[in-house]
């Protein structure tokens, strides 16, 4: 067996291994949060076991990093497992607040969120106007813009 391949072996094995730690969002997280949710019947509370196991996983990697980047041959590789582990600790957190959001949002419906009656703002006002008497009067977010006519303003161009 060539070194190629010794190498290309041994990448693999180590990322097999790795990714069946039983934190989210890794392989082995999402297989034991499947499990807890098949026993208990509660996905954010699957996820949120699944997502504290993956961010103190997270942690340790960062941890090992930071210790080898103070160990003189191994710096690059500590600069690596820092990244790797805050990669995971970011996904990790997004995995749970991703299943509240889910959870919170379920059964509620988009005509229960938007404005029934918009409020439109002439093109012709000046934009110190449109600030005291609109953006600073609305809750809105999002105002559309009318013609004199009454419709409505797809594009526009800056004037020159």
């Amino acid at each position: 067996m060539t070194a190629g391949l010794r190498v290309a072996r041994t990448t693999n094995l180590a990322l097999v291994i790795f990714n069946l730690f039983p934190g989210y969002p890794l392989d082995g997280g999402r297989v034991l949060r499947a499990l807890i949710w098949a026993r208990t019947g509660k996905l954010r509370r699957a996820t949120y076991i699944t997502s504290r196991i993956g961010i103190g996983f997270s942690w340790l990697l960062v941890a090992l990093g930071v210790w080898l980047l103070v160990t003189p041959p191994y710096r690059w590789n500590g600069f690596v497992f820092v990244l790797i582990g805050m990669f995971l600790k970011n996904a990790a957190q997004s995995g749970y607040d991703n299943a509240v959001q889910r959870e919170v949002l379920s059964g509620v419906e988009v005509g229960d969120l938007m404005t029934r009656t918009p409020i439109s703002i002439p093109e012709h006002l000046p934009l110190n106007r449109a600030v005291d008497e609109y953006f600073l009067t609305n809750h809105h977010v999002v105002f559309p813009v009318c013609t004199w006519t009454g419709s409505f303003v797809v594009s526009c161009a800056l004037p020159p």
